[in-house]
């Protein structure tokens, strides 16, 4: 608890180390309505480990400096100078963050007539309390109920998630071992472990502000119902191999995302394997998506670059919510208002059949999206498609790196061989 509200309120605006800004895209969803954000801080922000600014990290301060009285921080200009990478502040702690050791891309092209072979394999994942088993549906049912006006959806915790997960894990246990950060709460060390992460990697948006705690808030409570298909992954390439980490005999950094993954899910549970969209390019069946969309009206969440696809793919009545390259997760409610617009703007034109809501900005965004927009417009099917849309920007640089390996199948089997 905060000695003196008054003391660390007048510190705060004195030296300058409260950003109204950077508190509201990092943390607003957690403030109450009307309620002041530097008020929030004071009352709740601090003892969860939040910072005021980009510059200034209390919880940090603390570690290396042990408790100091608000009137003893640094001015913001201080701060921002002082600043030091994390792996040179803790060299004791993992900030390794990506766990999922990819195949070459020889050993990709390689699985494709497995793939083709076996189109339907399910993903196993053996643990002691059974086997995980991941199912690669064909696309035909599953484009004749979007064509048809169910509310069909696909969500995608994909191997970023995980690893985001698992990578905050080992940091706040790091900073538990750290003899000058055990005097933190676990929520503090957690609010710490992310921040640093996202000083190792800034351009991951999983790891700003609150938005991986939020997303366990929401794994909590995750929905069962028939319309909602819920596709996980550990690896970020579809393989024939059983093994859901595509590597073999899993390691222990792969069991320990594993473990996380299943304090949520049960082996019983009817889940799906989130590399299915990509499976179903290299089949060729991804080109058939198109011809179930044009029936229902269309909402697309996805960056500038996919602006073109309205008229490549023969859907003039597209909708596009542009959302930034990265980092979308700092206006996540903006974007989300966005959406919600279209979709209300959308049910007004044409109630019947409702809309599809296509989505590529991430899969734990994606997954942040449509549980929201769910409980509000059930009648709507979502669609989070990621990468796998890729294959119709096939001339523009830089957006198709998972394809590579597979460039000449998907090509060929989706038509799109004179593509660019």
């Amino acid at each position: 608890m905060i000695e003196d509200p008054q003391l660390l309120k007048q510190a705060l605006l004195q030296k300058g180390l409260f950003d109204e800004a950077f508190y509201e895209a990092n943390y607003g969803e957690a403030v109450p309505p009307g309620e002041l954000l530097i008020d929030h801080f004071i009352r709740v922000g601090h003892e969860l480990g939040y910072a005021p600014c980009a510059e200034f990290d209390p919880v940090l301060h603390r570690v290396l400096h042990g408790p100091t009285s608000p009137s003893a921080w640094p001015e913001r200009v201080q701060a921002e100078s002082a600043r030091r990478p994390a792996p040179e502040l803790f060299p004791a702690v993992n900030f390794q963050i990506y766990y999922w050791a990819g195949k070459s891309g020889e050993e990709l092209k390689a699985n494709i007539g497995e793939i083709l072979d076996h189109p339907t394999r399910p993903v196993k994942l053996p643990t002691p309390s059974g086997v995980y088993r991941f199912r690669n549906p064909p696309s035909a049912p599953i484009f004749k109920a979007v064509s048809m006006g169910r509310p069909i959806s696909i969500i995608r915790l994909t191997h970023g998630f995980w690893d985001c997960l698992s990578a905050v894990d080992r940091v706040s246990d790091g900073l538990a071992a750290d003899p000058r950060a055990q005097q933190l709460s676990e929520p503090q060390r957690r609010a710490l472990a992310t921040r640093l992460l996202s000083s190792v990697l800034p351009g991951n948006g999983n790891f700003a502000g609150d938005f991986l705690a939020t997303a366990l808030d929401d794994l909590r409570g995750h929905p069962r119902d028939q319309d909602l298909l819920t596709a996980i992954a550990f690896k970020g390439n579809p393989t024939y191999e059983d093994s859901a980490f595509g590597t073999g005999a899993p390691t222990p950094l792969n069991l320990e995302r594993a473990a996380r993954f299943m304090r949520f899910f049960s082996p019983h549970e009817r889940l799906y394997d989130a590399m299915v969209w990509k499976r179903w390019a290299i089949l060729g069946e991804l080109n058939h998506l198109p011809a179930a969309l044009r029936r229902r009206p269309l909402i697309m969440v996805a960056r500038a670059a996919f602006g073109v696809l309205a008229e490549r793919l023969g859907l003039p009545h597209l909708v596009h919510v542009d959302v930034p390259p990265a980092n979308t997760q700092l206006i996540r409610r903006q974007v989300l208002s966005r959406i919600e617009a279209a979709i209300q703007d959308q049910l007004a034109r044409r109630p019947d059949p409702a809309p599809v809501v296509l989505l590529q900005s991430g899969s734990t965004l994606g997954y942040y999206f449509i549980r929201r927009l769910r409980p509000r417009f059930p009648q709507v099917a979502y669609l989070d498609i990621g990468e796998a849309r890729n294959i119709w920007l096939l001339d523009r640089a830089g957006i198709n790196l998972w394809i590579e390996p597979y460039l000449e199948q998907i090509s060929k089997a989706c038509g799109l061989a004179d593509a660019g």
